[in-house]
């Protein structure tokens, strides 16, 4: 859709608004930075079939200024249009309306369309379009009627990140126009923390109908202190450098929005941490740097900013192999999919980042599903490669539907496949949370144990060799003075959950623990802590990820890395040698381990124009 720029710049120098700085001006000869940023991305955005935008913002950047002339634009353009414009609460609405009402009266004649009605409820014009007027509220009581006997083809949402009633979210967006040629909608809203504003900023991400859009202080040329002025002298002057810090995300401003911050601009934010948004966390959250700012959680954030952007960073250049793990009603059936379209990602349950190596050591932690605690609703498995010096991310999976057998049956495969004895004797170690749902697991994983020996004494070593090839974390009792091994696995109790959660900051801040999932690196982010109560995600959110990374890096500490050392594993010494990068996809390696040990057939089945490889399962014979 071509959008008519220079009509609506010329119709935006028609429109005089009443600003913080200048009083009232005419809107078009003095839009600012921030302001046309987003029209840019608008104008893009439309041209390449893009219809919806999810602008996150900081805060007094003329954003809503502009999306109101837009709205007043749009419904004079088209036509029997049915549109909406919907604030958080009763006085943005009435604010919202009256710059409306301001902006239609300062028109010229041949601007303006004829209005049949204009109240508190809504908008109507001659041509038969008609906006009407709505609150969300910040409370939960709408219900999620926000949207019920609505079908709107136009929407203007503000500040949808203090909406009390996330179903009136959902039934707003149910009633959206999805093939309608003039449909546009807009959603902007500064960040609130970890709420429904931020799965939707999230989504956007990801969405092809969908164009994210993040605005902040840097695009404003306000905020800037003049040089040689007082802010300026004070907070720079002729001698003043950017610290670290500074350098840090200035740095990442550059590489993601191709912007440099300048000594001026240095200068202002310096003062506004000093002198008017004193608290760290209400300033990134409200003049947040990057996207990856905006989003702060009630409670003391767990891990640290700095570290934290460098593995979102290094987590969004990595790109694991996708695959749907199903089993079957026996430990013998299993199918292994591989996916490859964009679309059939979304059903994968298993990510790869790394090939099995034969003489590598790996942890895997365990977390089934209601096991660390009521809110982790997911079961994940967590696979890891150690060395001496660091431990590197290669493997996840989460299945929110498995059962507890189920997830025993994967845990092993999971373990053999990483745990596979090449002439490098390389190993695995699992450690599972066996609070819950985590003693079925236990159990399960005993009985195939059990079962090994027998099918051995019969000549078939298939489960012998899967099992064989992984170890059992043994709980030590840090508060005893011999430190010794009193049970199988982890129960996360508050202290447990305390020290292993802390164990896995330490080494992830001191840079020797490097994650490769980036729905991992996203839950951390999430993570906070209370007063009174254990480093968690808030109610609503996942940490299930975490929790299972948490206990295979307790495994690590606990009895696999000192061995390590002593045995000089560090990562450069295995990786010395530069070799070739195997040509051979996970795909393969994975369903040779099956195929040996009898789950799996040798057949391919390629399905035309879906991007799905299906390994098709079989019994042992």
């Amino acid at each position: 859709m071509k959008f008519p720029l220079a009509h609506f710049l010329k119709f935006c120098r028609a429109l005089r608004v009443d600003t913080k700085e200048s009083n009232v001006i005419r809107l078009g000869d003095h839009l600012l930075g921030t302001q046309q940023w987003a029209l840019k991305e608008i104008v893009k955005g439309l041209e390449q079939g893009q219809h919806e935008f999810v602008i996150l913002k900081c805060r007094q950047i003329g954003i809503s200024t502009l999306m109101l002339a837009l709205d007043l634009y749009w419904l004079f353009s088209h036509r029997g249009m049915t549109g909406a414009l919907v604030t958080h609460d009763e006085p943005a609405r009435d604010q919202f309306r009256a710059t409306l009402q301001m902006y239609y009266d300062g028109l010229e004649p041949d601007w303006k369309q004829p209005v049949v009605q204009n109240n508190r409820n809504q908008l109507v014009l001659r041509t038969g379009t008609r906006m009407s007027y709505r609150v969300a509220g910040t409370r939960g009581k709408g219900g999620g009627s926000l949207g019920r006997s609505a079908a709107l083809s136009f929407l203007h949402a503000t500040e949808m990140a203090f909406w009390g009633d996330p179903e009136g979210l959902s039934s707003l967006r149910s009633s959206l126009a999805e093939k309608n040629p003039s449909r546009l909608y807009v959603w902007e809203s500064t960040a609130n923390g970890f709420n429904h504003w931020f799965d939707m900023w999230s989504d956007s991400k990801t969405s092809v109908t969908q164009r994210p859009i993040f605005v902040s202080w840097w695009a404003n040329e306000m905020y800037r202190a003049d040089r040689g002025g007082p802010v300026w002298n004070s907070y720079w002057g002729r001698t003043g450098r950017p610290t670290q810090v500074e350098k840090t995300w200035a740095r990442e401003v550059h590489k993601l929005y191709d912007v440099r911050i300048d000594d001026e601009q240095f200068a202002w934010y310096r003062w506004l941490a000093a002198e008017k948004v004193t608290d760290e966390m209400d300033r990134m959250q409200e003049f947040p740097h990057t996207e990856y700012d905006a989003f702060i959680s009630s409670g003391s954030q767990f891990f640290a900013a700095t570290a934290m952007g460098e593995a979102v960073k290094r987590t969004r250049k990595t790109e694991g192999t996708c695959y749907r793990l199903q089993t079957g009603s026996d430990v013998r059936q299993t199918n292994l999919m591989l996916l490859t379209a964009p679309g059939a990602k979304k059903s994968a349950n298993l990510w790869v980042y790394e090939e099995p190596d034969p003489a590598g050591v790996y942890v895997v932690g365990a977390d089934p599903s209601y096991g660390s605690s009521e809110n982790a609703d997911r079961s994940v498995a967590s696979v890891w490669r150690c060395y001496g010096d660091r431990i590197v991310q290669v493997a996840e999976f989460v299945d929110a539907a498995i059962p507890t057998y189920a997830f025993a049956w994967v845990i092993a495969y999971l373990a053999g496949a990483y745990g596979s004895r090449g002439n490098g004797g390389g190993s695995s170690m699992l450690n599972l949370e066996v609070n819950g749902p985590g003693t079925a697991v236990l159990n399960e994983l005993q009985n195939m144990k059990k079962q090994r020996y027998q099918e051995a004494a019969r000549g078939d070593r298939s489960l012998m060799d899967v099992m064989g090839n992984m170890s059992d974390y043994l709980y030590r009792k840090y508060d005893s003075i011999y430190g010794s091994m009193s049970a199988l696995h982890t129960v996360t109790t508050f202290q447990m959950k305390e020290r292993m959660m802390n164990v896995f900051r330490d080494y992830f801040e001191r840079g020797m623990l490097i994650p490769r999932s980036n729905e991992l690196v996203e839950e951390m982010k999430s993570v906070v802590r209370d007063e009174g109560s254990a480093p968690a995600a808030p109610a609503g959110k996942h940490d299930d990820r975490v929790i299972a990374a948490c206990l295979a890096t307790l495994a690590y500490n606990d009895s696999i890395r000192q061995q390590l050392i002593t045995r000089g594993f560090n990562y450069d010494y295995v990786h010395r040698e530069v070799v070739e990068p195997m040509q051979e996809p996970i795909a393969r390696s994975v369903q040779r381990f099956m195929k040996e040990i009898g789950y799996l057939e040798d057949v391919r089945v390629q399905k035309k124009n879906t991007g799905v490889g299906r390994y098709r399962g079989k019994g042992l014979h």
